[in-house]
């Protein structure tokens, strides 16, 4: 799209809403605006940049609205007196018109303003056209997720959705990095996404990477090969005091037979250091997991680690092994393996009365658990449970004292069975996102009749306060993550802060 040249208007004061007298001089502005330039980001039609040229030294600030949706009003603002400003306007929406007006402040009280209308250009085909159902308490929120259409061997996108599941962002991700995709906002408002499809035996090709872009797609960081490991897997996510937690896979062997086995570091990237490193080379060592049964193999697939602050004061690390049907606790100091939760495990599965429960209601391919304290929340996906297989979320409690464990909550849908992707994550308002993830093509395909869906439920009630539905039974999604209606976008719709600044500056 060729830049928009923006014309120059009159000082205004709102404040003044007294009659003039017609014959009565204009009054004076001491700034005025010289030129201002919109352009398109060539890889996100949702986003609009102004460059602001002022006569004179002043800040500045640019203002978007839409008439087929009141309550946008979206704020982009200088942060230092200059003669130059440049605002980039993140999270608009596809194919819409929108009233974009820059100010600048002007005399006693006024300001200079000029607006002109600037048109969004429709999405991208190749994004779903989402469905979502909203309760009346999960408004003003967005949503990241990723998105693959792997039947159709297409490319994987980066999705961020609002509470109506309109996409505000995007990013296609260059490389073909299969399902298994972890995303996340950093502190600093950037977009970390990593793991991906490592070297999941000798024969496989290794496709996990790191990867950290701003708003605008632009790279920030790129790390194609752990520093500890041979491959990143599935898992990576940034730390609040700015390191990054990986999954990788780590060559290891048994008896003279090479297999691949479990990694995971925690790394300094301003420092280019590990930190930590834990190999299931240790545990097998150790004999706290027993060898492989064949070379080769890797008998400890995983697909999650979350370090935890234990309430004595130690550090743990907890792996999610799909394989093995398995999450084990990990002593981060000493690298040794402290027990196994599952039905091979070191715990006794308990009903609320103390009596013991059945096979089937341990958990099976599980991914992505949660640590809170006792409680351990997770995506159960259920492929290999015994008798009739279904998917769910679910919590239980464990019991170190006495090595039981409780079935706390649970929450299943008809038709619900999705062997080996997908996610649950506690909410600040106690609900549980969970991702329903769907591949109808992918050689695990089960469940034909429950598509991808990302459901929040509300664990008091088992009732869903939100859902995003795919709208076909191609695409899928690995996890997702709940972001607050201020973290990102400055979209009074969704962050009312937004409009109480925009009053400020007039």
């Amino acid at each position: 799209m060729a830049p928009i040249l923006l014309s120059l208007l009159a000082c205004t004061d709102p404040g003044d809403t007294s009659t003039r007298d017609s014959t009565a001089p204009a009054p004076t502005c001491d700034v005025a605006i010289e030129e201002v330039v919109v352009t398109d980001n060539p890889l996100l039609v949702l986003e609009k940049r102004f460059q602001v040229t002022l006569d004179r030294t002043a800040t500045a600030w640019v203002t978007c609205t839409a008439d087929r949706v009141p309550e946008e009003l979206h704020l982009a603002e200088s942060s230092e007196p200059d003669t130059a400003h440049d605002f980039v306007l993140h999270g608009l929406l596809g194919d819409t018109a929108y009233t974009c007006t820059v100010s600048a402040p002007c005399g006693e009280g006024g300001q200079v303003d000029h607006s002109e209308e600037v048109l969004t250009a429709p999405l991208p085909a190749s994004l779903p056209t989402f469905v979502a159902s909203r309760g009346e308490h999960t408004t003003g929120h967005y949503t990241l997720f990723n998105d693959a259409d792997v039947c159709n061997d297409s490319d994987q996108r980066l999705v961020i959705v609002d509470d109506h599941g309109r996409v505000r962002w995007y990013h296609d991700v260059p490389e073909d990095l299969d399902m298994d995709l972890d995303a996340h906002l950093t502190p600093d408002g950037h977009i970390y996404y990593g793991g991906g499809w490592g070297l999941m035996d000798f024969e496989a090709d290794q496709r996990g990477l790191v990867r950290v872009i701003d708003l605008s797609g632009a790279e920030q960081l790129l790390r194609t090969a752990p520093a500890f490991g041979i491959s990143f897997n599935h898992h990576s996510e940034p730390r609040p005091d700015g390191t990054q937690m990986s999954l990788t896979s780590d060559l290891n062997q048994a008896d003279g037979l090479p297999f691949v086995g479990v990694g995971a570091e925690i790394y300094d990237p301003i420092a280019g250091e590990v930190l930590w490193s834990w190999s299931s080379q240790q545990a097998v060592d150790a004999g706290t997991l027993p060898p492989p049964d064949r070379p080769g193999s890797n008998p400890y697939w995983a697909n999650s680690m979350s370090l935890v602050d234990e309430p004595d004061g130690t550090k743990s690390v907890y792996l999610s092994f799909f394989a093995g049907d398995q999450i084990v606790k990990v002593d981060y100091d000493t690298g040794e393996i402290d027990w196994i939760h599952g039905a091979e495990g070191d715990f006794t599965l308990i009903d609320a009365q103390g009596e013991p429960e059945g096979l089937g209601r341990w958990h099976y391919s599980q991914h992505d658990p949660e640590i809170d304290g006792d409680r351990i929340l997770m995506h159960d996906n259920g492929g290999d449970r015994p008798g009739d297989p279904y998917s769910r979320a679910v919590e239980f409690t464990v019991d170190e004292s006495t090595m039981t464990s409780t079935i706390t909550w649970e929450y299943t849908e008809d038709g619900w069975l999705e062997p080996i992707i997908g996610d649950a994550d506690r909410l600040d308002n106690g609900n549980v996102l969970i991702t329903m993830g769907h591949c109808a093509c992918c050689w695990w395909a089960l469940g034909e009749d429950h598509w991808s869906a990302l459901v929040e439920v509300d664990p008091a009630t088992n009732t869903v306060d939100w859902r995003l539905d795919w709208p076909d039974d191609s695409h899928g999604s690995y996890r997702s993550e709940r972001l607050g209606g201020c973290d990102l976008f400055a979209n009074a719709a969704t962050c009312p802060a937004v409009a109480d600044r925009v009053e400020a500056l007039r």
